[in-house]
């Protein structure tokens, strides 16, 4: 597979990027999941790809290093909605309803109009108000 990468090494950081990312968008996160944590070994703080990687890790179910890559993600970019909504997922995957709706809730400081951050908020805040889930 021939990829187009800016760093002009093949095999290096941008070109494992870019493949990590065309195996997530095809659907394919086993794939992209081994390109993403090449990418990210080689390019340590890249927003991108703790944020794809987290996403490969989630669809995999595996919610704990999802959630472990959105908070990285999160360090870096903290005024993205996206990395904040992402994470209540993925504490939502892990069994984490407290640290879910904290994450919806910093989606919605970010962005008080990210209104896909809402919902999921409102129902936690709901059920952990009513004491329906353990914090």
């Amino acid at each position: 597979m021939s990829l187009a990468h800016s760093n002009g090494e093949p095999g290096g950081a941008d070109a494992a990027l870019a493949e990590g990312v065309e195996h997530y968008k095809a659907g394919r996160a086993e794939e992209a999941a081994r390109a993403l944590e090449r990418a990210k070994t080689m390019r340590r703080g890249d927003v991108r790809a703790h944020s794809y990687l987290g996403a490969a890790y989630y669809r995999l179910r595996r919610y704990h290093e999802a959630a472990e890559e959105f908070r990285q993600a999160a360090a870096l970019k903290g005024d993205d909605p996206r990395v904040f909504f992402n994470l209540g997922n993925a504490y939502l995957g892990c069994g984490l309803p407290a640290q879910a709706r904290d994450a919806f809730a910093a989606a919605l400081r970010a962005d008080p109009n990210y209104v896909a951050a809402l919902f999921p908020l409102a129902s936690l805040e709901r059920m952990l108000g009513a004491g329906t889930l353990e914090t």
